[in-house]
């Protein structure tokens, strides 16, 4: 596919609309119990300057810890993913596959951001991608 560059001609022409930019998702965990999602997203955004940041709360096995699943934008994921920018002792990686509600420790969110969420993570248009289940976010 090649893209015209021609300034002004005699055929009109349709801007391309822009497309949301893809999020990648970081596994997080061994934080304090009592951390919060707020509290991860205003430390990421002050210290690592995001553009976006959108942080789940996630179940786990034991209450000594508390995990999350953090979305950045695809082009600023290598930031959350150095080991510089977190505590010593916490852990993290990328977060593959889908996460699901039923995963999130509360769900206070509103639905319409899970959609865009979602909607950002979807593969190319020519790739197949999976029905999401009525618990899939994104």
């Amino acid at each position: 596919m090649i893209k015209g560059t021609a300034g002004r001609c005699a055929i009109a022409t349709v801007p391309q609309p822009e497309r949301p930019k893809r999020k990648k998702k970081l596994f997080l965990t061994r934080l304090e119990p009592t951390t919060t999602s707020p509290e991860i997203e205003k430390y990421l955004m002050t210290t690592a300057k995001l553009e976006y940041v959108k942080v789940f709360q996630l179940k786990t096995k034991h209450q000594s810890y508390s995990s999350f699943c953090i979305v950045v934008n695809e082009n600023e994921f290598t930031q959350i993913k150095s080991p510089a920018i977190w505590p010593e002792h916490t852990l993290c990686s990328e977060y593959l596959g889908p996460l699901f509600k039923d995963r999130l420790l509360k769900l206070d969110e509103d639905e319409n951001d899970f959609a865009l969420v979602r909607r950002s993570m979807e593969k190319e248009p020519q790739n197949t991608i999976e029905e999401p289940t009525a618990n899939h976010i994104f």
